[in-house]
């Protein structure tokens, strides 16, 4: 997932930030904002950075709510690109001509198989 930061240097969320904050998420459950705020507070990954120490819980909460919007954005893209591509697939396979069109002549038993002729092609030699 992509997400365009900015060049404001811990001023503002990052991605280590958001990555944490959705592991969390999916750890903790949606909606356990004081137990996100509480696992920010405590993980030595975020010791010195006093932007996501000082967030309420509701400011916790919407940037979670954010993210997973953009999360289900992709899921839905990615999804829709699958979809297409097997679409494409299916119509080039419908597309291409069979190997045996129609039916099938029926050999009747009266008619003896002819053996087949071998080429000079067809003999393999071993060196």
């Amino acid at each position: 997932m992509k997400i365009q930061y900015g060049q404001n240097k811990g001023k503002l969320y990052n991605e280590e930030c958001d990555r944490f904050m959705i592991c969390m998420v999916h750890k903790l459950g949606y909606g356990n904002w004081e137990e996100l705020k509480a696992a920010f507070r405590m993980s030595p990954l975020f010791r010195f950075d006093w932007f996501v120490k000082s967030r309420t819980t509701q400011e916790l909460a919407r940037r979670c709510d954010t993210l997973i919007r953009l999360v289900e954005k992709e899921n839905q893209e990615y999804d829709e690109r699958e979809r297409q591509a097997r679409k494409e697939k299916k119509l080039a396979k419908n597309m291409t001509p069979s190997k045996r069109g129609g039916r099938q002549p029926i050999e009747s038993p009266a008619q003896p198989k002819k053996p087949k002729q071998l080429s000079m092609d067809d003999y393999v030699i071993s060196v």
